[in-house]
């Protein structure tokens, strides 16, 4: 059964070719490449625009372009300096005479940056702004509301949310499947039955906007019947916040992506408060529910699950409380490790 695929940028300037050849190599290697592919498509315009006749990559065009990347947050110039450079180190090997930016070729980021952890209040205030999107009656507010509800109490990646077709959604079995997602890996994420009941809602929303039903129609799609794209959802979100009073400890709008670091938070608080992700009445081992939160989330280690810890502290206190009655319990015991 053939898959729907999200269009993937057009490389039309002077190194469209090699570009295309740079990425289908690191492919055939198990790399991904999602964002390096936009991010190097960005690249291949600005070239196409201001260098039309260029031949190999010089240290005048890329300072050049990153001049023109002076408003992106220093970390995200980091990241496009770094796929620039893989590809130049592609190129050198045909012709030497091409320019390697140095890693120093910027100063280090500045900062890295904190997520917006959001509250019960500030995520039904931002469904609210949401389902008031224009233009009225149309699928799109809907559209926003579910695709922030289910961000908001799955922990998936936006990107994630967005691939998903029809077929990946298994409202009976109360199911999502994320297929080959961060480094090709696709798991199983079960939902609850209210989350089920909101995506039956937004598919019967789509039946009444004539929306294609087939099984990989994109579920999330845009007025032109078309899947969301990532630019498009961030640019709209951002939109939507302008009205709430919603900002980061550096100032900044909160992302989409800051709902999966709230997530993982609040998981972590259920897990230290009585053992379990969902906050449950059923004490288990913490340490097992934590390496259960990362399968969940798609993690390979669990180490990258820790830095969507962001724990307040009643969570700190709580989590002090049960490892001083787990000692206490230790001693009362006798066990081995009352006198170490």
């Amino acid at each position: 059964m053939t898959r729907t695929v999200i269009p993937r940028p057009h490389f039309t300037g002077p190194f469209g070719p090699a570009l295309r050849q740079h990425l289908a190599v690191r492919r055939a290697l198990g790399f991904a490449l999602r964002n390096a592919e936009f991010d190097l498509a960005h690249f291949d315009h600005y070239v196409a625009d201001t260098w039309p006749s260029a031949t190999t990559v010089t240290r005048p065009m890329v300072e050049d372009y990153f001049r023109t990347l002076s408003h992106l947050a220093s970390g995200s110039r980091a990241i496009r300096l770094s796929h620039l450079r893989q590809f130049c180190r592609f190129l050198v090997a045909d012709d030497p005479t091409t320019y390697l930016p140095e890693r120093a070729f910027l100063p280090p980021a500045t900062s890295v940056i904190q997520p917006y952890i959001y509250s019960p209040e500030d995520v039904r205030a931002i469904l609210h702004a949401a389902r008031r999107l224009p233009p009225a009656g149309s699928l799109r507010p809907t559209t926003y509301a579910t695709l922030i509800g289910l961000l908001a109490v799955s922990g998936l990646r936006r990107g994630e949310a967005l691939r998903l077709d029809l077929i990946d959604v298994d409202l009976r079995a109360e199911r999502i499947c994320v297929r080959a997602s961060k480094f090709r890996k696709s798991r199983l994420v079960p939902i609850t039955g209210s989350t089920a009941m909101a995506l039956q809602d937004y598919l019967l929303q789509r039946r009444r906007a004539g929306c294609a039903e087939h099984p990989t129609t994109p579920f999330f799609i845009n007025q032109r019947g078309r899947r969301c794209d990532g630019y498009t959802v961030d640019s709209t979100y951002r939109t939507l916040l302008r009205g709430l009073p919603l900002i980061t400890a550096q100032g900044r709008t909160p992302r989409l992506h800051d709902f999966r670091h709230t997530f993982a938070t609040t998981c972590a608080a259920h897990i230290a408060r009585d053992g379990t992700p969902g906050g449950g009445s059923a004490e288990t081992d913490p340490t097992a529910a934590l390496a259960a939160l990362a399968t969940y989330l798609g993690h390979s280690q669990f180490a990258h699950t820790q830095r969507y810890f962001h724990p307040q502290a009643t969570t700190l206190e709580t989590a002090s409380a049960r490892f001083r009655q787990h000692t206490l319990d230790a001693i009362s015991s006798g066990g081995p490790d009352a006198t170490r």
